[in-house]
């Protein structure tokens, strides 16, 4: 097995690289020489334990996939390319399975636990040397802290362009402008994605543990309560920043720096800040383990409520954030992304919750579980797209009758159309307030498409292997009219 200090030199350098490429548009070609790294210790590893059957057909599942990365460099190919590197090592350490699909659920845990992973082994002994110095302990406690900090830092800083103006008149150098662009967050999320294929393990060895109730001895090591206490400090002083910022600009208001709009502001940070909040609530849940002398602690388990609670007023802001510019337009995605910014707000409580209360993990996970299914089964019965027809032409004729413009120059038609015959009644009241024959009264082949929206809902209605409950108002509305 290679050395875990050149694993993480590996991880490291690709990760850096692919941030660097992708720092202005998505990469090329060139993908495929930085996959090369990872892949290639994958090769030499299993070269040098031996080549089985078992061995062969996922390494050569990841090669045609790593080929496709050189022809196109997209999402299907990387995606492929990172799942079989999985693959090939959770073979190589012992799993067993004869098709891609039984080693999935192994995949997706290591790809969900693989932050965490590299805490604990980043900051490893054994990643140095093979025995670990002496008088050295205290380093472990400074690992989380620092990491955390950079980590959520950094997110926060591409979040809000504030931040990241301040920040750049500090004159820190070219090297800036990386680390608050999207490089940064997709450096990380490529370190994350490369250390899972190298230090991927099977889910029967990550069964075994949690059976026994064991503690891993890296979460006594790192999570130390002097750690966790340092990292929740730092972490309510960085959010307490954006909020105090959040709360000025987007809640009350106050005139943004020269050169900054407030489009631009609230733009910028909307669903960043939704991946730092979610980031937050998986570290509160490593951190606070149930029946760990941590969880007992009152100063922590204080910082804690107060990271919490700064964490929901982070989604809020969020949600306020994406209701700013959905002023211009309303969309199906906008509604799921702040149906998703509740469910997020709803699991930061529940986790505030679980550690008030001194619930267990599961309890945590059956209410969340719960709060998504009773989301889901509503959105089965209430009509979005008829939601956002509406409030589009809502705040169409709004604008119309404080400016005195037509309310149809006000309205994203061509987003109207695709939304179905669910728009129907939104553009029957729009088309309503128009004046024939004006300039800016609909045009001849907006009413086309109207015209085949009608008739599609029609023909739906008309055929009993298509109706439905939900286009019969509609269908009935159009039988009514002369």
């Amino acid at each position: 097995m290679a050395h875990l200090g050149l694993r993480l030199a590996v991880a490291l350098i690709a990760a850096i690289a692919t941030g660097i490429v992708a720092h202005d548009q998505w990469p090329g070609s060139i993908m495929a020489i930085i996959a090369a790294l990872p892949f290639g210790l994958l090769l030499r590893d299993q070269t040098v334990q031996g080549w089985s059957r078992g061995a062969i057909l996922p390494a050569l599942f990841t090669l045609i996939a790593w080929i496709g990365i050189a022809l196109e460099p997209g999402p299907l190919n990387l995606s492929l390319f990172w799942a079989g590197c999985v693959v090939m090592e959770l073979v190589r350490y012992g799993a067993t399975g004869s098709s891609f699909a039984s080693h999935l659920e192994d995949v997706i845990r290591n790809l969900v636990g693989a932050p965490f992973r590299l805490f604990a082994d980043a900051g490893s002994a054994r990643a140095i040397s093979k025995e670990a110095p002496p008088n050295v302990s205290w380093l472990a406690n400074l690992v989380l802290p620092i990491a955390a900090t950079l980590i959520f830092g950094g997110l926060l800083a591409f979040a809000n362009p504030v931040i990241a103006q301040l920040l750049s008149e500090l004159k820190l150098g070219n090297s800036l402008d990386y680390l608050l662009s999207a490089s940064t967050p997709i450096a990380i999320g490529t370190l994350m994605l490369i250390w899972a294929a190298l230090r991927a393990k099977p889910l029967s060895r990550w069964l075994t543990s949690a059976s026994k109730g064991e503690r891993p001895a890296w979460h006594t090591r790192y999570f130390s309560i002097s750690a966790i206490f340092m990292t929740l400090l730092a972490m309510n002083v960085l959010f307490a920043i954006e909020n105090a910022l959040d709360l000025s600009y987007v809640w009350r208001g106050i005139t943004l720096p020269d050169g900054m709009t407030f489009k631009e502001y609230v733009h910028r940070g909307s669903y960043t800040l939704i991946v730092t909040a979610l980031l937050a609530a998986a570290l509160i849940i490593v951190m606070f383990q149930p029946g760990t002398s941590t969880e007992q602690s009152k100063p922590v388990r204080m910082l804690v409520y107060l990271w919490v609670f700064q964490n929901v007023l982070l989604v809020a802001s969020s949600v306020n954030r994406t209701i700013g510019y959905s002023e211009d337009l309303m969309t199906l995605w906008r509604i799921s992304a702040l149906i998703w910014m509740g469910l997020v707000a709803v699991g930061l409580a529940l986790i505030g919750f679980r550690i008030l209360f001194n619930k267990s993990n599961a309890w945590l996970l059956n209410w969340n579980i719960a709060a998504a299914a009773l989301v889901l089964l509503f959105s089965g019965i209430f009509d979005y797209k008829a939601y956002v027809a509406n409030w589009n032409v809502d705040h169409a004729i709004a604008i119309a009758e404080r400016d005195g413009t037509s309310a149809y120059r006000n309205t994203y038609l061509p987003y109207m159309w695709s939304l179905g015959p669910n728009a129907i009644p939104a553009l029957h009241r729009l088309a309503a307030r128009e004046v024939p024959g004006s300039p800016q009264a609909l045009s001849a082949r907006s009413h086309s498409n109207l015209d085949q929206l009608e008739a599609m809902a029609r023909a739906n209605q008309a055929d009993w292997r298509t109706w439905t409950w939900r286009y019969q108002p509609i269908a009935t509305s159009l039988e009514q009219q002369p």
